[in-house]
Formats: C-alpha cells, structure tokens, sequence
C-alpha cells in the first residue's frame, strides 16, 4: 500500500508460498500448543531481494517475518496437530519471467499449496501455474482481472488503485471546486491498462473531464510526453500505478515546462525521496491516498515500531497488507481445520475471518470482504488521503 513512511502507502511485489511437514510431539509443540504432534508450513517469498525495487523485499520480508512470528506465538492448530509457519525466500527483482520460475520451484520443487504473488506486474505469468494445480494465490497487487468466479482460489490483500483516486479526486472537488480537467498517465503494460479504465470511469462520474496517456514505464526521456500533457491544459495529472522512477520523472518535467500540480497518486507516495528530487514547488497541493501519516490503534503502532527496528526504515503501510495476509491465512487454516485449498478459500473469502489490521495505519475487523468480479476476494480498506501543503506532507481525510 502506498506508505508514506509513515509517509508511504503503495505497492510492490511478492509471493509467498506454503507446504506443510508433520512430525512428532517429542520435538515439542509451538508456545500454547499443549503438547501432540507438530508440523511445519513452509511459506515461500518471491519478492524484489535485487535490481531497482530491492527496497521492495526488504520491507516485504520484514513485515511477513513479523506476520509469520505473531502466529507461530501459539500456532496453527489442525486436529491434534499443531503447525508453525516457516519462511523461504526467492528472488524475482520484479521480472515476471524470473517471478515465473521462482513460482515454478515452489510449486514442483518445494510442492506448496499457499501462494502468495504481490504484484500486476507478475500475477499474469504466476496464475496460471497456481491454477493448474490448485494452488491457493494470494495476490497482493492492483486490478482485478485476476480475481472473481472463474478464479476461485485467488485472493487480494491490496488496496485498489481506482478506488484510492476516487478518494482523493473527491477531496479535490471539495478543495478546489474549480478543477475539472484531469490528464491521466499510466503505465502502458497489463498493470496500467488493468487499473486504467475503471479509474477513467471513476473520474468521469465524479465530473472530470479525462485525457488518458499511456507509457513504457522505463521511459526517461518524459519531456515529449508532458508537452502533450500540458497542451491539453490539465487541472491535475494522475499518475496512476506508476514505479517511482517514472512519477518522479513526471513531476520533474512537469515543473521545468511550468506545471505546479496538484499530481495525484492513487498507488505510491515515496515523499521524502520525491521532495528532495522534484523540490517542492511542483508538488504543491498535490494528493496521495491511501495514505496514512501515524499509526491509529494499537496494532498499528506496535506493527510500526517493530518493522522500524526489523527493517531499518521507516515504516511502510503497504507492506503491512502482507503481515495482515499471513495472519489471515493462519486463521483460515485454523477455522477450516484442514490445509485443502479449497475448504481454506471458501472459510478466507467474505467477513467471517477477521484480524485487527495494520493495513492503511489501522484498519479493524479486516477482512477479504471487497467482492470483485461476483466474489468477496479482496481486502476492505480504508482511503485516508494526505496533502502536500508549503513542502510537507499533511493528514486531509482519515478516510473513515
């Protein structure tokens, strides 16, 4: 979720897996678990450990090692058995071909039955391999092509990009009334036209009238790009699910040929980075959500003083999507009281298993209770939105 560290909530990409070994109680049952056999459930992580997201496993890893510690306190207990989560890593450096393989070993190799993929950018090429053997994919990514009724077993703890813009184009109507014309920049692969066309919908019911842009994500060179931007005389540019790199970019070219925003960011903020690259000028009155500053219960603010010490960073939001996932998970497993992927997905789905979230600084009663595409397959979070105001960034909404 784009954090904003303290200041960034947004997206990344992992996948983690699960396959379970059972073994004997002599070896001794996990805190709580009263003795009888034990077993473990090995949970697999393909994430970006290398290349230009490496910040993105880092944060990763240490939030699902924090889910994975808080469950094996007491265990997951499954008849007279109880299990502890236990955690492999893979590197993907966010390259679907390498996500593909890594998911490949997984699946044959390490044989797992819980996967869980956090990226658009790979969930394509991870699917299909999850599918064929029946494979529970948690997918902690934007869109939503991948989930509904002919995708059973899929999940998304993750925000929605469309519905973040919706949220700050909303503050925007109530602080600005005048704004009306809104330009649009994505990125031009399966994630960006993925998330593109509901949030062009979103903003021409609210009233804004849209000129939608495409581009390579890689691109440096953004000076062709903005001068077609500005010509179309943008009251506001989103700039949608796109890597810091190509945001940054953006804001940068915008101010040179004299765009001083607001920009909208419905996915990442990583605002002390972009401040200090871009300046504040270009930034000012712009918008991110989800977007959470401080902490607001008591999860939340024990999840970020112990990510802060585990990770060496500050706090990152959306990475505690990936800490609530695992809790879930342990919980469905418990309640189904079986490891099928099946029996697990249908307890998981809907608003029957529960967690008190960190998710978007403190989201209580979550849940994958968000129905996309005829099913209740991803989370329900909530859509504070912060401001940037005189070159820091402030709290607008609570987003409750």
């Amino acid at each position: 979720m784009a954090s904003v560290a303290r200041r960034f909530l947004t997206a990344a990409v992992v996948v983690a897996a699960a396959v379970f070994t059972g073994c004997g109680g002599d070896d001794g049952a996990p805190a709580g678990g009263g003795g009888g056999d034990t077993g473990t459930i090995k949970y697999g992580l393909i994430s970006a450990f290398s290349g230009s997201t490496a910040s993105w496993g880092t944060a990763e890893k240490a939030a699902v090692e924090l889910g994975i510690e808080e469950v094996n306190k007491t265990g997951i207990k499954v008849d007279d058995t109880t299990y502890k989560f236990e955690l492999l890593t893979y590197d993907s450096a966010y390259d679907p071909t390498k996500a593909a393989s890594a998911a490949q070993e997984a699946l044959t190799k390490d044989n797992v039955q819980f996967l869980e993929n956090l990226g658009a950018g790979t969930v394509a090429a991870v699917q299909p391999l999850t599918e064929r053997r029946n494979v529970l994919l948690i997918c902690a990514c934007g869109g939503d092509t991948f989930l509904g009724e002919e995708h059973l077993l899929t999940f998304r703890p993750y925000f929605d990009v469309p519905t973040s813009l919706k949220a700050s184009l909303t503050y925007l109507q109530e602080s600005d009334p005048n704004a009306k014309k809104l330009a649009m920049i994505y990125p031009d692969d399966e994630a960006g036209h993925t998330n593109a066309e509901r949030s062009e919908q979103y903003a021409r019911e609210l009233g804004f009238e849209t000129q939608m842009h495409f581009i390579d994500r890689s691109t440096q060179d953004l000076a062709p790009l903005m001068t077609k931007v500005l010509n179309g005389d943008p009251d506001a540019v989103d700039v949608g699910p796109s890597p810091e790199a190509l945001y940054i970019g953006i804001v940068k070219e915008g101010g040179q040929q004299g765009f001083n925003g607001p920009y909208i960011f419905p996915d990442v903020l990583h605002f002390e980075t972009t401040i200090d690259a871009t300046g504040p000028k270009p930034l000012q009155a712009s918008l991110s959500s989800p977007c959470q500053l401080e902490p607001t219960t008591d999860v939340a603010k024990n999840f970020a003083s112990a990510f802060e010490e585990k990770a060496g960073m500050e706090v990152q939001w959306w990475a505690a999507q990936n800490y609530d996932a695992v809790r879930l998970l342990a919980k469905a497993i418990e309640e189904a009281q079986s490891l099928d992927t099946k029996a697990v997905a249908e307890v998981l789905g809907g608003d029957a298993i529960t967690v008190d979230g960190a998710t978007a600084g403190g989201a209580p009663s979550l849940s994958y209770g968000t129905v996309v595409n005829g099913l209740p397959r991803a989370f329900d979070v909530p859509y504070p939105v912060c401001e940037v105001k005189g070159g820091k960034l402030i709290q607008a909404t609570t987003g409750s």
